[in-house]
């Protein structure tokens, strides 16, 4: 009997899970409030979804252009560069599909800064070349991030491997912790945070040990 008990709650556990919203998942994805995903208007998202994706369509591509993540199949990558909306259907590996209206508004900087070890990065556009560093940056740093008022940060994922955020599976930081990074190839940094009051999402990027004149996506 305890057996059987045993069995019908795990199977209620998994199909529970089956239906949890993305919002709920982990902090890593992005806040979804009522099948609506608010992006601020920026150059490249590269959102963390729940389950591996297969495929992912928009019905304005002149707005949003949304791919399947190159280096780790999790992750949809995206170009916001026009406010207005857009409806995505996402196909996942598993079989399931999640249709989601997507809203891009107005730029606004979610943080004071933040600062890699000694280096201070402000974000008073989306797009800051000044956020790419040519020096090198590695060891043993504090990372931190001060938000502005009704930010919140979900999380802050670090990439450390040649192909920056294409790499695959980041490594995640907690915000006012040291953090160990690699001294020889590019390493990117990608601050997630979300806005209670508005439900908008950001994400800030940071790209250490670039070589000058090279390839410099996604800034």
């Amino acid at each position: 009997m305890k057996k059987r008990i045993s069995i019908i709650m795990a199977t209620i556990f998994v199909f529970s899970m089956m239906f949890i919203p993305v919002s709920t998942q982990a902090a890593t994805t992005p806040v979804i409030k009522n099948n609506q995903l608010v992006l601020l208007k920026s150059d490249t998202y590269h959102l963390q979804m729940p389950y591996k994706v297969k495929k992912v369509v928009s019905d304005n591509e002149d707005l949003l252009y949304p791919d399947v993540g190159w280096g780790n199949k999790k992750f949809i990558d995206l170009w916001s560069t026009k406010k207005g909306e857009a409806n995505f259907t996402i196909t996942y590996k598993n079989g399931k599909k999640q249709s989601l209206h997507v809203k891009v508004v107005d730029y606004t900087n979610p943080v004071k800064y933040v600062k890699i070890g000694s280096y201070k990065f402000t974000f008073k556009k989306a797009r800051n070349k000044n956020n790419i560093l040519h020096k090198r940056l590695g060891g043993t740093q504090k990372v931190v991030v001060k938000p502005k008022k009704n930010w919140k940060v979900r999380d802050i994922q670090y990439f450390p491997a040649d192909n920056g955020y294409l790499s695959g599976t980041p490594k995640h930081i907690k915000n006012n912790k040291k953090y160990t990074f690699r001294r020889h190839s590019v390493n990117d940094v990608i601050v997630c945070l979300y806005n209670k009051k508005t439900h908008a999402n950001a994400q800030l990027f940071i790209r250490f040990n670039e070589r000058p004149n090279s390839y410099q996506e996604p800034f």
